[in-house]
């Protein structure tokens, strides 16, 4: 096992090496991961790695959207565009120039497509 403070230095290192985050977040995520379970961090993080829906993704019935940020560099991009070609009928929207934390650093695009997608907004709840 490694220890939170190890796990939150090296994925901090990681994210800002590859730009999936920006400097001015290090610290930021840096004190958000040394309040995590190191280790349960690191398992999750092995199995979402080792995840493979596409045998039965397609067969899901249910309307999807997909969001694809354009520069992560943990999820290749064309992996994230192949598992909406394998989902029915799937909305694909387009972050241009997100990474991967985008989902933390572009919070209001995220609520934008749910509410268009859903058809809800947060003004009428």
């Amino acid at each position: 096992r490694i220890s939170t403070k190890e796990a939150a230095f090296l994925t901090t290192q990681v994210l800002l090496r590859t730009g999936s985050i920006a400097p001015t977040n290090e610290r930021w995520l840096y004190e958000g991961l040394r309040r995590r379970d190191g280790g349960l961090f690191y398992d999750a993080g092995v199995a979402a790695y080792h995840f493979d829906a596409r045998e039965w993704v397609g067969r899901l019935q249910q309307p999807a959207v997909v969001v694809i940020p354009t520069r992560d560099v943990l999820v290749p991009v064309r992996a994230q565009h192949e598992l909406a070609r394998l989902l029915p009928e799937a909305r694909v929207v387009e972050l241009d120039g997100a990474g991967h934390e985008s989902i933390l650093t572009r919070v209001d695009d995220y609520v934008d497509v749910i509410e268009r997608f859903t058809g809800r907004s947060r003004e009428t709840g």
